[in-house]
């Protein structure tokens, strides 16, 4: 009976613990425009999001398998679909997104270039460059893993809330009483 009891508490005082977060950094891609420039007459809208596991910080290539959504669109209707979408450092003066995308047959990249730091910050971010020929925004939200218990990385864990506490508490007192009873049925 004694061992049932502890082995409930026990488990009322783990199952108040809270679950670590999985972090998630969301990238949303608009191009609202894109010329192409191979018959200067199609133009291509589209979008594509991906939730990675922190903030893109060197060049990185996410497989068509592993967005979210992707969609692509020709002005004329041709046929279309998605590629690879990428994130590329090419110099030391802004990041670009390429947007992969078949157009009858043919694979074709667009690039829309953003300010330097704009992969690594929360917020929308319009595409510079090119102008409104070649326009995009790019949607940075989420939370990266900053190292807290069960991300893997080396931080500080955060403050348990009172619920967590009291069932600790808890616990540790039944196991307490416990042991107490069991020392003085020793000693009988």
């Amino acid at each position: 009976m004694r061992r049932t009891i502890l082995k409930l508490a026990a488990a009322a005082a783990l199952a108040g613990l809270p679950m670590a977060a999985q972090a998630a950094v969301t990238y949303s891609f608009v191009a609202d425009s894109s010329e192409n420039f191979v018959d200067g007459s199609t133009t291509f809208t589209g979008s594509f999001e991906v939730t990675l596991a922190d903030y893109v910080t060197s060049n990185t290539v996410v497989p068509l398998a592993s967005l979210t959504s992707c969609s692509v669109v020709a002005s004329n209707g041709g046929a279309t679909s998605c590629l690879n979408q990428g994130f590329t450092f090419p110099s030391p003066d802004y990041n670009w997104v390429d947007f992969g995308l078949n157009y009858e047959g043919g694979e074709n990249h667009f690039y829309y270039y953003f300010e330097l730091g704009a992969f690594a910050t929360n917020g929308v971010h319009e595409s510079i460059v090119l102008g409104p020929e070649q326009h995009g925004f790019l949607t940075v939200s989420g939370s990266p893993d900053t190292g807290g218990p069960g991300t893997g990385g080396p931080g500080t864990g955060g403050v348990p809330e009172p619920a967590t506490w009291a069932l600790l508490i808890a616990g540790f007192g039944m196991v307490g009483g416990a042991m107490r009873r069991r020392a003085r049925a020793a000693f009988a």
